[in-house]
């Protein structure tokens, strides 16, 4: 792979991975589903600083994106160590 297709394709991976955690800290409901349900990434993926969707929607009260999140697997034994 040319370099610069290498270093174009770690910022396209780096900024949907952040636009996923954005996801799930604000809480959108239909947009967790169908992103989960329609892309590769695993219920318990984890960002960057360890945070995992389950985490991140607990952590900004979204009550509904929480039970969204634990029917479709998320891992509440999963650990963040900071």
């Amino acid at each position: 792979m040319e370099p610069w297709l290498y270093v174009l394709n770690c910022l396209l991976n780096s900024l949907l991975a952040c636009a996923r955690m954005c996801v799930y800290r604000n809480g959108n409901v239909s947009c967790i589903e169908a992103l989960i349900q329609a892309s590769s990434h695993e219920t318990n993926d984890d960002d960057v600083d360890g945070r995992t969707p389950l985490l991140l929607a607990c952590l900004h009260g979204h009550h509904q994106a929480v039970q969204v999140l634990l029917s479709l697997g998320g891992d509440v034994t999963k650990r963040f160590d900071t």
